[in-house]
Order: structure tokens, then sequence, then C-alpha cells
């Protein structure tokens, strides 16, 4: 479909004030779920979390698959090459016990050769030195429960814990700290990270439907992931934000999130005929329409919730012209648009021209540059 502008003969816009001034709507790249608006079908409307998936993920349905484990690249730095792990209960470290309480930086120095140093506790000089051939770290006990004294502790400034194994991982040239674990243990770092866990408690309840849907689309979504030869997914916004099981010694799972996923225990969204899950991509705020794509485009009444559905920033024209390189702006002139919802919907082309040339953007390139919540957007300057 062509945009507003372009069916219109809308006006291009001016420079005038110094400034430009953006209004637009929702809250990332809209494709998928928006969890907001899976907030709003819940809370609002009474859907269950199998209405609230099958609205965003047309096409689909739910499955059951086999309980899997998964790898996470962690983003923690400790050092080019190294990470200080501690446990309350004894645990190993490239097969070397290591007392409960104890703490030992595990050092890659070539292939199969890692360097062991032991020392009492976090925060102490190493009483011991060792060489292995692996980086594994492997917990005694099996950490199911709220435990944090049977998990692998991070030594630093947050003293994150994780379920499962740790290990340091040398690939491609760079170091990697990795966390394997049980895909539904997983969830339970992920869910209140990417949905907020109070949402359980909404409307009498009836907001745990959206943290179900949430705790579905994110176990489909991780299933799909193949990131790096050396781990399926990383922790990361660019994945799925996961932030482990406890932080400072203090659960940062929740009871409330952990229910929605143990209620949708090991179920995925698939395609007809197809066994294998589907990538189930997410964002925080549709604004009010989903953008299409793999999954056909929806109108969201549920976004109405979002404190993103409608937003408005001013930006200098200096910012804009330093964003793109056009010299002073004289116009900004949205070429295209999707044709779905308010304003003609999200822009596809703009082009932003100055005294010093032009530029023809996506309008997904535009919002990057200028740090907009979504490309669903129009301009005043």
């Amino acid at each position: 479909m062509t945009g507003l502008a372009a069916l219109t003969g809308a006006p291009t816009a001016e420079a005038s004030a110094g400034v430009v001034t953006i209004t637009g709507h929702g809250y990332g790249h809209g494709r998928g779920m928006s969890q907001w608006g899976a907030f709003g079908y819940a809370t609002s409307y009474r859907w269950s979390y199998s209405k609230i998936l099958a609205h965003y993920y047309g096409g689909t349905s739910l499955r059951h698959v086999t309980p899997a484990t998964i790898s996470v690249q962690l983003g923690h730095e400790d050092g080019a090459n190294s990470v200080v792990v501690t446990s309350g209960r004894p645990f190993t470290a490239g097969g070397v016990l290591i007392p409960g309480g104890g703490a030992v930086r595990v050092t890659y120095r070539a292939p199969g050769r890692f360097e062991l140093g032991i020392s009492a506790r976090c925060g102490v000089l190493r009483s011991a030195t060792r060489f292995v051939s692996s980086g594994l770290l492997t917990p005694s006990a099996a950490s199911r429960g709220g435990d944090v004294s049977t998990m692998l502790t991070i030594c630093d400034d947050q003293n994150r814990s994780y379920r499962g194994s740790l290990s340091v991982v040398h690939a491609d040239g760079a170091n990697h700290l990795i966390n394997t674990l049980a895909m539904e243990d997983y969830l339970r770092g992920v869910v209140p990270r990417e949905s907020p866990a109070s949402w359980g408690d909404a409307a009498g309840g009836a907001g745990m439907a959206a943290l179900q849907a949430q705790a579905v689309a994110a176990r489909s979504y991780a299933s799909t992931e193949h990131r790096y030869p050396w781990a399926q997914i990383c922790d990361s916004q660019n994945c799925q934000v996961y932030g482990g099981a406890a932080r400072l010694g203090q659960l940062i799972e929740d009871p409330r999130s952990d229910a929605a996923v143990a209620a949708t225990r090991g179920q995925v969204l698939v395609h007809p005929g197809d066994p294998d899950p589907v990538s189930a991509e997410y964002s925080s705020s549709s604004g009010g329409w989903t953008s299409g794509g793999q999954f056909p485009a929806v109108e969201d009444r549920g976004d109405a919730s979002s404190p993103n559905h409608n937003w408005s920033v001013t930006i200098a024209s200096s910012t804009v012209r330093q964003a793109f390189g056009v010299g002073p702006i004289t116009s900004i002139t949205v070429l295209s648009r999707n044709g779905l919802g308010a304003d003609g919907g999200r822009v596809r082309l703009v082009r932003v021209a100055g005294t010093a040339g032009s530029v023809q953007l996506t309008g997904a390139q535009f919002a990057s540059a200028l740090g907009l919540k979504s490309d669903w957007f129009s301009v005043r300057i």
C-alpha cells in the first residue's frame, strides 16, 4: 500500500522553528504479540492466553514438546578470559571439587587448557592453582527450589546466581560465558524480565493470562534460536532478556511468572503440519496494529492500555541534521506507509532533505537514528 501523504498529496513539512516534533504510536518493531496488548486483552476483555496467542500469531496452534535444555551466552565480562564463581554448596570446576563457600577463577589459557585459581571465598586471593582441560562449572545439587545457596553465583557487583551449569568457552577468537539449564528454568528468568510479574494480580488475577501468553511466546522463540555455534541464545534484548535466578542473594524470579511458566509447561506455537516451533517474536506495544511479517497484521484494541500507545517527542533540528548529514533541515517527507491504523500506519519510506543534500530511508532506519520508540510516526518541523 502507498502511504497517506502519497495518496493525498499532503504537503512536505518545512523547517521553521529549529525543532522537529514527532508523534507516534507503539514501542518496538510491532511483529507478533504486543505485551501491553496481551495485558489489555487479559484484563479488559478477559481473554485466555490461548485466545491472545491465536490473535497475534495467526495460523498457528499450541503443541506440547519434550522438555529440553538451552544454552545462553551471558553478557557478563570479568576480564578478557576469566570468570570468578562461587556457591554455598560444594561444586566442581573442570572436574575439581570446590568446597561450599569457596570461589574459583576460571581462566582460558590455550585450547583444552584452563587455569583454576581457587580461594576461600569471593574477593580473596587464590590459595591454590590447578590446570584442567575444561571450563565447565557444575553445582552439586539441582537448584529447583528457591535455595540460592545451591546455585552457581558469579562474583561481581551483582552476584548473579544461575540455575544449571556455567562454562567458559573459547570460540571464534573470543571467550564466552555460557549458562546451560532446563528450558522451563530458563523461562523463570525470562518472563518477569519481559512482562511485569505484577500483571498477574491485575483484574482479580485475570492478568495471569498475559504472563501465560508471554511464557508460550518466549518458549517458542527460544526453541527456534541457534544464535551461535557455542550457545543457542543471548541474555539481552537482542534475543530476549534473561536475568538468571537471583541477584545479591535474593531471588529475582517471581511466584506469579513461575506459575505462568508451570501452567503452560512445554507448550509452543507451531504451524499446521510442521512440528517445529515458530519464532514467536513480540514487542512492548503495537500502537493499535501489529506490523505483519511472519504473522498476519491485526488490529490490536488491547494495546490501548499501553503508556506508549500514543507518544510525542521534540528533537532539535541540529540533532536531526547530525543524524543524517544533509545540512540544515529543509523538509522531512513520508513517502509511503503500510496503510494500517492512524495516520496511515507505519512508515515504509521517508526522505530527509537539507541544504547539503537528501537521504531516503526506511521508517525503521529513521526511527533508529533518532531513538524513536517505533517506525509508526508523523513529523512536523
